[in-house]
Parts: structure tokens; C-alpha cells; sequence
């Protein structure tokens, strides 16, 4: 309830769910919040909260799981999507988070032969997912698949390469960094964007790793650095690891920027009652 309320003030269109998590805090993942056949299921939170998602708010709802769950730890990704997607129909789609996957191609122009099976191993899974999930996905929404990949450091001359390989095989490429913590990364990327297509850059998805305790210097920086990305025509735009506690900080200095209406008649804040209650 909450939370939908704090996104829906937002005016996005767009949310990622993760559908698993790491209970013990041991590295592993080992709870999930939907019915499947081979982890133990914390809650079956899933579903109502992408039913509430797309009926109450009208936003698309992926849902997120690590691809370390087949490399690491053993389990099949392809059937786990199959149970996720059985039972939350109504999904726009599937985010494969690629861990350190991704790592050696992001790093490097050239790929030697062990990068080249890490990538097309990561491949070969996402293609088993999609293929499982498009059995249970309604058929009235445009099943996806995105590749999800986290920016460490600014060494990203094969991000060009590794964009144009990955955009063959899956619909988007998910890029997460925080550009004001590591503005050489951004610096970096906007680069790598100007030797990209239109129809390229079309295809990506970046969100921002936000510092909720940032200063006021930080956050203007953030509301720069999103107008950067739009002036070099990338669409889709987001931020990472949303929590309640942190949703006032996020609408009163990134509503403009997340938001997909432009009328100010539509704006509502939710937290006036919080900003009248400190007043007093």
C-alpha cells in the first residue's frame, strides 16, 4: 500500500521488483516471494503487489533474478522463471542481473576466448528463460528480457561491443551506476553513447544508484546528470534500490526527472503531512 502510494506520486511507468533475496546475509540466495519448485518461499508478495502495480498505478512490472542463482549456486533459472512467471502473469517481463558475468567484456575491445563463454553462457541462459516463460506470459503484454550489468569502475572501453553483441540476443541492456560517486564512470558512458545509434541507445536502460543522503550540491548533480543522458537521447532512465524510508528524499529532488507527466496539475506530494507535522 505504502509503497505504491510513494511510487505513484512519482508519475513513473516503469518498476523492477526483485523476486528473490539473500534471507542470512551469507552471499547465496535462498528465499523467494513466489511458488517455485526449488527454493523456499518466504511470501507469495509477488503477485499482489504486481497486480496492485499495474491496476492501481498503471505502471509495467519486471521482475528481477541474479544469474548466479544457475552459475554459483546450481539451480535451473529457465524453470524458476517458468514458476515466476506461472504464477505472476502479468509481468512485462524478466531483468537478469549479470553479476561479475559481464565484467571481462565491459573492461576490454578485444574478448579472449574465456570472456567469450562467460558472455555466451549468459546468453544461452537468458534464452532458456524466455523460451520457458513464453508458455505461461499473458498474451496480451510484449514478454522482455533485459541484461542487467553494474559499473564499478571507469574502464568501460568494451561497453560499445558488448551493447551491440547483447542487444542481438535480449530486448534491453540494463546499466546501474551512481554518476555523482563516480562521475569518470558517467564521463565514460557519455562517450561510449556518442558512437551508439539512435535505435541502439533506444534499447538501453540506465538507473541510478542514488545516494539518499546526498547534499544538496549532490542531488542538483543527479538532476544534471539525468538531463545529460535525455540530451543524448537515452528514454529510459531510472534509480536503483527504492526504499520506503528514503521515498521523501527521491520525490522532492527527483520528481521532475523520474516523472512522465509534465502538468503540475497532476503533482501531489505525499509527505505534506510529514513536512506540516515538523513545522508545527
Amino acid at each position: 500500500g505504502q509503497f505504491l502510494d510513494q511510487v505513484n506520486a512519482l508519475k513513473t511507468n516503469m518498476i523492477l521488483l526483485k523476486a528473490v533475496a539473500d534471507e542470512d546475509g551469507d552471499g547465496k540466495i535462498d528465499i523467494t516471494y513466489f511458488p517455485n519448485r526449488q527454493l523456499s518461499m518466504r511470501r507469495d508478495m509477488l503477485n499482489r503487489t504486481v497486480w496492485q502495480a499495474r491496476t492501481r498505478i498503471g505502471n509495467n512490472v519486471y521482475a528481477e533474478l541474479p544469474i548466479s542463482l544457475e552459475t554459483q549456486q546450481g539451480f535451473n533459472l529457465a524453470e524458476l522463471t517458468a514458476d515466476l512467471v506461472k504464477n505472476n502473469t502479468h509481468l512485462e517481463g524478466l531483468v537478469i542481473e549479470t553479476g561479475n558475468e559481464f565484467l571481462c567484456a565491459v573492461q576490454n575491445k578485444t574478448w579472449d576466448a574465456a570472456c567469450s563463454q562467460k558472455i555466451n553462457q549468459v546468453f544461452k541462459i537468458k534464452e532458456r528463460t524466455k523460451e520457458k516463460a513464453k508458455y505461461y506470459a499473458n498474451i496480451s503484454s510484449n514478454y522482455q528480457t533485459a541484461l542487467k550489468i553494474s559499473l564499478k569502475n571507469k574502464k568501460v572501453d568494451g561497453l560499445k561491443p558488448l551493447i551491440e553483441h547483447s542487444l542481438t540476443y535480449s530486448d534491453f541492456l540494463y546499466i546501474e551506476f551512481d554518476p555523482v560517486r563516480h562521475p569518470e564512470i558517467f564521463k565514460a558512458i557519455q562517450k561510449q553513447l556518442q558512437q551508439l545509434s539512435d535505435k541502439q541507445i533506444q534499447r538501453l536502460i540506465f538507473s541510478f544508484t542514488v545516494n539518499p543522503n546526498a547534499t544538496k550540491r549532490e542531488w542538483k548533480q543527479y538532476q544534471y546528470d539525468y538531463q545529460t543522458l535525455k540530451n543524448l537521447s537515452v528514454q529510459k532512465i531510472g534509480i536503483n534500490n527504492y526504499h520506503l524510508e528514503e521515498g521523501q528524499y527521491i520525490q522532492e529532488n527527483l520528481y521532475r526527472e523520474l516523472s512522465t507527466t509534465s502538468s503540475p496539475l497532476t503533482y501531489r506530494n505525499p509527505y505534506e503531512h510529514n513536512l506540516a507535522k515538523g513545522a508545527k
